[in-house]
């Protein structure tokens, strides 16, 4: 695993705990956690810009970050890092 990968995915974590300790939801937040099986969409797409900030990774306005569509099935933090650290690399 790559620095930026595990930097992407600290700053996600990091955002998506603020999520749950603010929804208080009391789950454990780590790269294996599923937000979308937990958290609102509309929440999850209101927090892109803070990922953006801490990740200084720009989120295209029709990416989803947390689903994959062509499996149809929400991603952990992992496959949303490497989702998103993809997208950079465009």
């Amino acid at each position: 695993m790559t620095a930026e990968l595990e930097n992407i995915e600290k700053e996600i974590i990091s955002v998506i705990q603020d999520v749950c300790t603010q929804q208080e939801i009391n789950e454990i937040v780590n790269v294996n956690f599923v937000p979308g099986n937990y958290i609102m969409s509309t929440v999850l797409v209101s927090v892109f810009c803070q990922i953006e900030i801490k990740t200084r990774i720009t989120i295209p306005i029709d990416c989803y970050i947390f689903h994959d569509s062509d499996k149809k099935k929400q991603l952990n933090i992992k496959d949303a890092a490497t989702k998103l650290l993809k997208l950079s690399k465009k």
